[in-house]
């Protein structure tokens, strides 16, 4: 990776513990690698490192091999705060636009390519979301035409892969995470972050269409088969669903509301692993009363 150009259009927020980092830091190079190309290292990484002190004994960052690379230590876990202190180093530095990584995804390089290539487009942009363990594509050349590219509406609800869109840092305006959800020390409810940020983004910005990648994929690890995801988020998924329902009021939120519950109660008709307890965390979550 060359050295960083004094210009930043774009910053990379990147949410890790540090246990993230020992686990996923070599993915991590080559995903920034993908990204930097594409972006004529005009792009800085910046790493929210949480549960880490500034005097702590931790392997330092090889930033020879990785310039773009700035380093944030706090010892507070939580990724909508981690988030929120990137949009502010964006804003502090003017970037133009922000791009959220976890720790365990990896940008292919045809998808950094079509951000890349598409960012100035009115729309927001996004890329298509893989659960699979393959990380790796044969590099394309840099010349060759990147994906085609399509304009369809999002749904938040089903879409909420937030480290699949590019953003401009100018349109966020006073748009943050909700710091009450998401995974982290001092939240009770460990989701929702995410759907949360786009429907407010969206609703600022007046239109829910995206220009969407046919075939560029950012990765993301296979679920697993037990469902246990899905009852880690299944109160944080009710919560928000009766914020946005107040906040949000439509067609479109009460039918997804219903398939929301129908979903889960059909899986229990089905006997479906953890079936029981992600309906009654929906539930609960759903008529919580501790978080307006």
């Amino acid at each position: 990776m060359e050295a960083l150009d004094d210009t930043v259009r774009l910053l990379v927020g990147v949410c890790v513990t540090k246990q993230d980092w020992i686990t996923y830091h070599r993915s991590l190079y080559d995903s920034f690698s993908n990204i930097a190309k594409h972006w004529e290292n005009k792009v800085l990484f910046y790493v929210v490192l949480q549960g880490v002190s500034n005097d702590e004994d931790f392997p330092k960052f090889d930033t020879s091999a990785a310039p773009n690379v700035e380093i944030f230590n706090t010892t507070f876990m939580g990724v909508s705060r981690a988030r929120n202190i990137c949009i502010d180093k964006a804003k502090h530095i003017n970037s133009e636009f922000i791009l959220f990584h976890d720790a365990s995804i990896f940008w292919t390089s045809s998808a950094a390519k079509f951000i890349a290539h598409h960012c100035n487009n009115e729309l927001v942009t996004k890329v298509k979301v893989s659960f699979s363990a393959t990380t790796r594509e044969r590099n394309l050349p840099l010349n060759q035409c990147s994906s085609p590219a399509a304009v369809r509406k999002i749904n938040p609800f089903y879409d909420a892969y937030v480290w699949s869109y590019l953003f401009s840092v100018a349109k966020l305006q006073d748009v943050k995470f909700d710091e009450r959800f998401g995974p982290g020390q001092e939240t009770f409810f460990k989701s929702g972050e995410d759907v949360s940020f786009l429907f407010e983004y969206f609703s600022k910005i007046k239109t829910f269409s995206v220009l969407e990648a046919s075939s560029a994929f950012v990765c993301h690890p296979p679920r697993t088969a037990d469902f246990d995801k899905h009852l880690t988020y299944a109160s944080g998924q009710g919560k928000i669903f009766s914020l946005l329902v107040r906040k949000y009021p439509s067609w479109r939120i009460y039918i997804d509301l219903g398939l929301f519950f129908g979903n889960a109660a059909f899986r229990c008709l089905l006997l479906k692993p953890n079936a029981f307890k992600i309906l009654k965390q929906r539930l609960n979550g759903f008529f919580d009363r501790g978080v307006k």
